[in-house]
């Protein structure tokens, strides 16, 4: 614990008291309030979120790993809660919390609980539950970052004090953490269950005074040290004071080496190790049960030579050395070299401390290096110094830093316990040491409990065993202190020796070897001395062995050693120590001696005896009564140097022979051990509670040497001190002897709690000395001890091999149940009279044994009542009533038992008191519940005030609650009884045993699969004859569901098929009709499949001519006379597993069985009147197969008036039945449709045709025309409706629907105002009726716009509609789960459209198939293709314009009637636009060819909305074409707007396609309509796509031609140009053709060409040949190209980039100037030269 100074604030503290008892832990929940259940101080716990430690008060407390600072919880499942409830310092301040993975994580962090927001502030006193915010609140499951999902383990939790910073974010006032089940339940902050951890808690108080102490428990989780094991300390703060604490656990104390006392905090440091709890941990451990086993521990020098060290000589040689050691298990170690050799280990009172070492000791080798120093540094006196090794399991030490008191000097100061796996404390010794490191420490305090401790006393709040100081001042003991205390658990003892000796070496030698023989409770130690000398005398010869390192202080007693034969070597002479003890005086030679009186010499040698008593065994880490030993010998040489040596395990000190005995082989511990019997009742940890006593070795169990002739019956077997169970049994079973030992009681009288004394035989043999005591022991009252009045018996002297009696008297207080007994028998009384301990001699037994309630004279009543039926899977329930109607109560031990039956699954139960019962007497509380079969034990009953059959005031009710199997059972109805008996062990009986059992039974229905499917449908009950050739009495079935049915699995009867009427039954013999079972007198005929549709007819009477359903697929008669009641009955139909597949109930009395449980909410009774029937008339079912499980639905065949199904209330329709029946039965007409539709069969038909399409761009217009009829010429089709799903049939390419012409209906059909096709699907009402042979049309329009023309699909979008009937109104129509058309429940009648204008001839006679919608696309592009000067004169210019037509067929089919339109007039008003034509070439004085095409044109197009294209065009799915237009313009350059403007327009095509959809687009401005390449014209194509009305341009430019002469040569040119020139035969003319853009706007794609041709007077062959050739050199505006077209070569085309280019030209050939854009005024020019001829 470190303190930690603070601010000055002013603090309201109040005392912290601990609100749980220990012993409630186990019952408690998962809560676990800080605030109360730890010390209700504020809490500072620093800066959670920083490594920086704050220095206050100048002490600067350790280093605190962050992952020490942290609380911890612990989660044992996913949906476990971690509750915050936290407040700042007062009420103004914002918290918050983190919460992290164990490794530091981060999971969740809260927002900011501000003050407005809070709910537990400071005035909060957090001593009842509490409800903090759900943003408080957290569980692994709420989590789904990274890693989910989360379950058990540990998480870290941190607060955040939002309104501080620094290291104040973690100050709070009031502050719990607590776990619960689930976020339902509110934490109980003064419950504590161990989930809650942390390495370091710190606190603050108000002051060190006393009104502001600390008491408190906190618990430390240690670990064990050996696997699977741990120790839990519980730290008892007792008027503990301080201004600020830390509370840490470690297993070191101070971080400095070897310092398990109290120091000053001034240079030293500690640290914490392990985990802090408020409540005993959830994650403990059982605590190990063997101590650390130590082996091989000897000292050697640092250069592995001997034992000897020179730490004071100057050679530096051999200056330190090592103890060495090996351990089985990890902990700790403290080695206490005896450096004032007073041969007490631990001594601090001479002024000459002993050496303390500590360390952590680790599972394997081990060592310890010591300089031959004591505590001061000072090199210690030649010597032999023996060193005491004590192995530590869960060593835990707590440090109060500067706390100024712990109890004020009144022996209340703190204590550690020890906690048991059951939460029980136990005392262990406190260690603690104030002097050592203040020896001027003020007389009072502290001072010092080394070397054994002081022994908590559990239960006492003061004594000298609690640390106690200071005096609740600021300037008290602690103040700058570390005050240690520390505890350890079990631990090993084990000696060795190490030699100083600074004086020269030579080679004397001494050795020594030890054996040990034992023998009864006595060992005998031999000692071989011997001088390895030949030539020189060994003088102060010291030999010593400390016998309570090995046996124990007080455990043993020592007889003065002896020479044995005579010593050799001359001059040998040995002065015995007749005082040596093994304790206070382990020299066994006389020290008080002359060193001469205490020889050897050379080659001396000699033997001394010791026999040694040893009247207490314990486990000193060997195991039980095993030990070893190791003596010590020293001399001094005539060099004045001393030498020793370790004992070896031998008589010879030197096995090797090399004379040299200090080798470490040669230096082993002398083993030895005793023969022992101990005892076997249950023992699992330290102390004593209920089934758990003090038995093994470790715990000081009875324990005694095996001495042959003295034991119990009439063997003895030794034992290893670890043998205990609950049976009392593991020495009966665990043998070293042949036989079971065990045997001293062979039969225990029976006793009850009423017993006030017993006797127990009990045989012994005792042939030794001729007398033993026996005694007896008896936990009577079960609290796991021997220690209570009258638990022990009275002593009894034994001998010989006699069986005697031993008695207990004046007994009280038994209680009943299983306990243990115990018996000792040695022949030293005290030893036997212990319950616990060791003896000399004898044996001990444990055996169990029970104690019973008192006779009783008592009538014990149950009874017992269920929930008479049940579904399967359903919930049933029992109800159990016990009562005591005798004379005497029982207090306890009563059994009530209920063994549920196989099944029934889900059980729970819960048991009420009423008065004075008790359904758990070893619990709280009067109540109880559990799962599964009840089996309450130790029920309590108070007889009943007024016994009768019925309980009145004192008894308990049972409530089991269930859920039915989910299959039949085999037995049905389900039995189930509960009995109630007497105590096992009560003497007396029950006056009535027969009313000690209630049994109940529930009958399980079960709803078949098949129920809906096959339908009981008609029954003809009122027969025209009674005698079986006479009985005219059927039953029909029908399939009406979707799929065969197998009727060979099926059962008929009429009766319940668990209690049938026993008045006769259809078979005559009172079992079901079994299908698949048809003999002699049965007759079947047809299949048993039954199809939908079909039907099947079973005859109750004999098989004749008359009864023969022709149109039923299976008939059997079952020549039975008439069975079914006429006033009343049942007719069931079961699956083969009993389950219910329909019932049909008629009339009343006693023919009716029990019906159904109602929950089953399937049948209704017919309720029809028996008198309203005839003789042969029938029940039907209608609608035919209709199963409304309504009896209101059944009516009297062909009945009218009142007695129809509809009058009756029935809601599936009005429907008649009818007779098909023409049978006459003894002058009376049979009345029924046997075999046949009871209402004749309902027929729908639908069919469905498209109309014409209409698209605009993207946007079709669907008209759709509907026709619905009943093409049944017999029964009316009721309430009819059509489904139509718009959104299924146009799935693709999320177009966007809309109904934009309603749908109308003709006469006889009621249209849906809210039909939409994409959420509401029904186009009618669904309340309408369709008469024979009627119809009615249903037209509607829906718009379908897809969000751009590629998302119109190529393929046909087929449509389908989906025609019902329904026996009952409105008719919901089809739905479409999963886009899969569903009909409605139970159709009358069915259909789905066929692609049709017509109704077909008859019912259903058409094959339905889908009405198609294909879309069409078609793409154009207009593009201006050249500009052809007509005439160039100074006023006007007059062009040809030539437009170029693309069209694309997109779409999947042929599109028909193409036109295209483009008004040209209109455009190019104000330029007299004339000379129109249409090509499907370019006209022959264009400068370029078009490549061919298929389309014709229409050459009597006028240039306005007619049609450019010819009648009757086509184009076929992905074909493109083109078509070009001409006609001249003039335009005058200095003319204003309009006629210099640039003129933009677009051309419209359209074409017809599948469906009858006309497509239409509008012109993209270029030459293909899909410039994208994507395979569809779109509004995103590169020159925007034909979906906009994008303009192609109509530029105007002006061109004028000159000329000028050259003269002959052509190296320069340097005339004007003019319109005209003159030359003579030989000259040059060059002609310049200039370009003006005289638009507005840009002009592109501007071609200006020139042809000279044949008609060209410039016709000289410059070249000699027949062909002119012409240079040209034509220049273009920059970045234009150049195109030839150059008609008479192979290369027809060729395109050369740049300006100016020089190209040769031939006749025809044709030069043009390309230019991609010309903006407004800008000029170009295209200039050649020719020779005159």
């Amino acid at each position: 614990m470190l303190k930690r100074g603070f601010h000055n604030y002013s603090l309201k503290v109040t005392r912290a008291i601990l609100l749980v008892s220990l012993f409630a832990l186990s019952s408690q929940g998962l809560a676990e309030g800080i605030s109360q259940m730890g010390l209700n101080q504020p809490m500072y716990e620093y800066d959670a979120t920083s490594s920086a430690t704050p220095s206050i008060n100048g002490l600067t407390s350790p280093s605190i790993a962050s992952n020490e600072k942290p609380i911890f919880v612990i989660l044992k499942n996913a949906t476990e809660v971690i509750n915050v409830s936290l407040c700042g310092f007062d009420d103004t301040e914002d918290v918050g919390f983190e919460v992290r993975s164990e490794s530091g994580a981060t999971l969740y962090y809260t927002a900011s609980l501000t003050t407005s927001t809070q709910t537990n502030l400071c005035s909060n006193t957090f001593t009842g539950a509490l409800n903090p915010p759900s943003n408080f609140r957290w569980s692994p499951s709420d989590y789904t970052g990274a890693g989910a999902p989360l379950g058990a383990g540990i998480y870290q939790v941190r607060l955040f004090n939002l309104s501080r910073t620094g290291v104040d974010q973690g100050l709070f006032y009031r502050y719990d953490v607590t776990v619960t089940p689930n976020k339902s339940i509110n934490p109980d902050p003064t419950v504590a269950a161990g989930r809650i951890f942390a390495y370091h808690w710190e606190f603050r108080a108000n002051s060190a005074g006393s009104a502001d102490v600390t008491n408190a428990d906190l618990y430390v989780l240690v670990p064990g040290g050996r696997p699977n094991t741990s120790y839990v300390w519980l730290l008892d703060l007792e008027d503990f004071a301080g201004y600020g604490y830390d509370i840490i656990a470690n297993n070191k104390g101070m971080d400095a080496a070897n310092t398990p006392f109290s120091v000053p905090t001034a240079s030293n440091t500690v640290s914490p190790m392990f985990p802090i709890f408020f409540g005993y941990p959830a994650n403990a451990l059982p605590p190990p049960t063997l101590p650390p086993q130590i082996s091989n521990f000897y000292f050697i020098d640092s250069e592995g030579v001997d034992q000897t060290i020179s730490p004071g000589s100057t050679t530096t040689v051999q200056d330190s050395g090592t103890f060495r050691f090996t351990s089985d298990s990890s902990g700790t170690y403290l080695m206490i070299i005896d450096a004032n050799q007073d041969g007490i280990f631990g001594n601090t009172v001479s002024g000459t401390d002993d050496v303390y070492l500590t360390g952590q000791m680790v599972s394997g080798s081990n060592s310890i290096t010591w300089n031959g120093r004591n505590n001061a540094g000072a090199v210690l006196p030649n010597g032999v110094y023996q060193a005491q090794l004590q192995a530590r399991l869960g060593e835990y030490h707590f440090v109060a830093g500067d706390a100024e008191t712990s109890g004020g000097g009144t022996n209340n100061g703190l204590a550690i316990y020890g906690v048991t796996t059951g939460g029980t404390l136990y005392g262990t010794a406190n260690f603690w040491d104030d002097v050592t490191g203040f020896p001027s420490d003020p007389a009072g305090n502290g001072g010092s409990t080394f070397p054994n401790g002081r022994m908590s006393v559990v239960g006492s709040d003061t004594g000298t065993f609690r640390h106690t100081w200071g005096d609740f001042t600021n300037g008290g003991f602690g103040n700058n202190a570390f005050v240690n205390t520390y505890v350890h658990g079990l631990a090993a003892y084990i000696n060795a020796s190490a030699t100083i000796d600074d004086t020269t070496d030579d080679t004397t030698l001494v050795g020594l070897g030890k054996t040990a023989t034992v023998s009864g409770n006595q060992v005998t130690f031999d000692f071989y001395l011997e001088n390895f000398s030949t030539t020189q005398t060994l003088s102060n010869v010291r030999l010593t062995d400390n016998l309570d390192a090995v046996l124990g202080a007080g455990n043993y007693t020592a007889a003065a050693p002896t020479i044995v034969g005579t010593p050799t070597g001359t001059g040998t002479t040995l002065a015995l120590n007749s005082s040596f003890n093994g304790s206070s005086n382990q020299q066994l030679l006389d020290i008080t001696t002359a060193a001469s009186s205490r020889r050897l010499g050379p080659s001396g040698t000699a033997q001394i005896r010791v026999v040694v008593t040893v009247n207490n065994f314990t486990d000193r880490g060997f195991g039980f009564a095993n030990y070893r030993n190791s003596a010590l010998i020293s001399a001094v040489n005539p060099s004045s140097r001393t030498v020793s040596d370790t004992s070896n395990n031998t008589e010879n000190p030197d096995p090797d022979n090399d004379n040299n005995p200090n080798e470490s082989t040669e230096n082993n511990p002398t083993p030895f051990a005793f023969s022992m019997d101990l005892g076997d009742a249950p023992d699992s940890s330290l102390g004593t509670f209920a089934g758990d006593y003090e038995t093994l070795g470790v715990n000081n169990g009875p324990s005694h040497i095996i001495v042959a002739g003295v034991n119990l019956g009439g063997a003895v077997d030794p034992d290893n001190g670890t043998l205990q169970n609950a049976a009392a049994s593991a020495d009966d079973t665990t043998n070293t002897g042949s036989a079971d030992d065990e045997n001293g009681v062979s039969t225990f009288p029976v006793i009850s709690t009423a017993t006030t004394s017993y006797s127990v035989n009990v045989a012994v043999t005792e042939t030794v000395s001729g007398s033993a005591y026996l005694v007896g022991y008896i936990d009577f009252n079960g609290d796991g001890d021997f220690l209570d009045t009258g638990e022990k018996s009275a002593t009894v002297t034994v001998s010989g091999s006699n069986t005697y009696a031993v008695s207990f008297t004046s007994l009280t207080g038994l209680v009943a149940g299983q306990t243990y007994a115990r018996f000792r028998i040695s022949r030293t009384q005290t030893q036997a009279e212990s319950s616990v301990g060791s003896a000399t001699s004898g044996e001990v037994e444990d055996y169990t044994l029970t104690i019973t309630s008192p006779p009783v004279s008592t009538d014990l009543r149950i009874s017992k009542t269920a929930t008479p039926s049940v579904v399967l899977s359903g919930s049933l329930s029992y109800t159990i009533t016990v009562w005591n109607d005798g004379v005497n109560s029982i207090a306890s031990g009563i059994t009530v038992t209920d063994t549920i039956p196989t099944g029934l699954t889900g059980v729970t139960w819960t048991c009420s008191a009423t008065g004075l019962a008790d359904c758990d007497t070893t619990a709280a509380g009067r109540g109880s519940s559990g799962t599964g079969n009840v089996n309450l034990t130790n029920v309590g009953l108070t007889v009943d005030a007024a016994p009768t059959a019925v309980a009145n005031s004192n008894y308990l009710t049972i409530t089991i609650s269930a859920t039915a199997p989910s299959a039949m059972p085999a037995t049905n109805p389900i039995p189930n009884t509960a009995t109630i008996s007497i105590p096992s062990a009560t003497t007396g009986t029950d006056s009535n045993t027969g009313n000690n059992s209630a049994t109940a039974s529930t009958l399980v229905y079960g709803l078949s699969p098949d129920a809906g499917r096959i339908i009981i449908n008609e029954v003809l009950y009122n027969q025209t004859g009674s005698t079986a050739a006479a009985n005219d009495e059927f039953i029909e079935l029908y399939n009406a569901g979707s799929s065969n049915v197998d009727l060979t699995t099926l059962r008929l009867l009429d009766g319940n098929t668990f209690d049938n009427d026993g008045s006769g039954s259809i078979t005559g013999s009172g079992t079901p009709f079994n299908f698949s079972t048809c003999t002699s007198p049965r007759v079947c005929s047809g299949p048993t499949t039954l199809a939908p549709g079909q039907y099947a007819v079973v005859w109750v009477g004999t098989q004749v001519a008359t009864r023969n359903a022709t149109g039923a697929t299976f008939q059997a008669w079952l020549g039975q006379g008439a069975n079914l009641n006429d006033s009343g009955d049942d007719v069931w139909l079961v699956d083969s597993s009993n389950r219910i597949i329909d019932y049909v109930v008629y009339g009343s009395g006693g023919g009716i069985n029990g019906s159904p449980p109602v929950s089953l909410g399937l049948w209704g009774t017919m309720n029809a009147p028996t008198t309203g029937i005839a003789v042969g008339q029938s029940i039907s079912l209608t609608p035919n197969g209709e199963n409304a499980n309504d009896g209101r639905c059944w009516e009297i065949t062909t009945a009218t008036g009142t007695n129809t199904a509809a009058s009756r209330g029935c809601t599936l329709g009005t429907l008649p039945t009818r007779d098909t029946d023409t049978n006459v039965i003894s002058g009376t007409q049979r009345i029924n449709s046997a075999g046949a539709n009871n209402n004749g069969v309902v027929t729908v038909d639908t069919v469905k045709q498209l109309g014409t399409v209409t698209a605009t761009g993207n946007t079709f217009v669907i008209p759709y025309t509907i026709r619905l009829g009943n093409t049944s010429t017999t029964v009316v089709a009721t309430n009819v409706q059509v489904s139509e799903n718009l959104a299924l049939t146009f799935a693709s390419g999320s177009p966007t629907i809309t109904i934009t012409t309603a749908p109308s209906a003709t006469t006889g059909c009621t249209v849906n105002s809210s039909f939409d096709g994409t959420s509401d699907f029904r186009l009618l009402t669904g309340g309408d009726s369709l008469v024979v042979s009627s119809s009615c049309t249903i037209t509607f329009t829906v718009t379908v716009a897809y969000p751009n023309a590629a998302s119109i699909p190529a393929s046909a979008q087929n449509n389908s509609v989906y025609a019902s009937s329904l026996a009952t109104g409105p008719n919901p129509g089809h739905t479409f789960p999963s886009g899969v058309p569903t009909q409605p429940p139970s159709p009358r009648a069915t259909d789905t459209s066929t692609n049709s204008a017509t109704l077909p001839a008859t019912p259903n006679g058409d094959i339905p198939s889908p009405t198609p919608v294909t879309f069409p696309k078609l793409g154009i592009a207009k593009a201006l293709d050249r500009i052809i000067p007509v005439s160039n004169d100074s006023t006007n210019h007059t062009y040809t314009l030539v437009y170029r037509f693309t069209l694309e067929n997109f779409g999947s089919g042929t599109l028909t009637t193409l036109e295209i339109f483009d008004d040209v007039v209109t455009l190019f008003s104000g330029l007299s636009p004339t000379n129109y034509n249409t090509w499907v070439n370019v006209p022959a004085n264009a400068a370029l060819l078009s490549p061919p095409a298929t389309l014709t044109r229409n050459a009597s197009w006028n240039g306005g909305t007619t049609n450019i294209l010819n009648a009757s065009q086509s184009l076929n799915a992905g074909v493109t074409d083109t078509v070009y237009i001409s006609f001249d313009v003039t335009v005058n350059p200095a003319a204003t707007a309009p006629n210099n403007t640039l003129r933009t327009n677009t051309a419209m095509a359209r074409g017809t396609g599948g469906s009858s959809i006309v497509t239409s687009d509008t012109s993209t401005n270029g030459t293909d309509p899909d410039d994208n390449n994507n395979g569809t014209v779109e509004a995103t194509d590169t020159n925007n796509g034909p979906d906009e009305a994008v303009v192609t341009p109509a530029p105007f430019v002006k061109l004028v031609k000159e000329v000028r002469n050259c003269g002959p040569s052509l190296a320069s040119c340097t005339g004007t140009f003019g319109l005209t020139t003159t030359g003579k035969p030989g000259d040059y003319l060059e002609y310049r053709i200039t370009f003006y853009n005289i638009s507005s706007g840009n002009v592109a794609g501007l071609v200006v060409v020139d042809t000279l041709n044949t008609a060209t007077p410039l016709q000289e062959d410059v070249y000699g040949t027949p062909t002119m050739d012409r240079e040209f050199q034509v220049v273009c505006p920059s970045a234009a190209t150049v195109n030839l077209d150059k008609t008479t070569t192979a290369a027809n085309t060729s395109t050369l980039t740049g300006s100016p280019q020089v190209v040769r030209m031939n006749v025809n050939d044709v030069a043009a100037c390309n230019v991609a854009q010309i903006a407004s005024a800008q000029t170009g020019s295209v200039s050649f030269k020719v020779r005159i001829p």
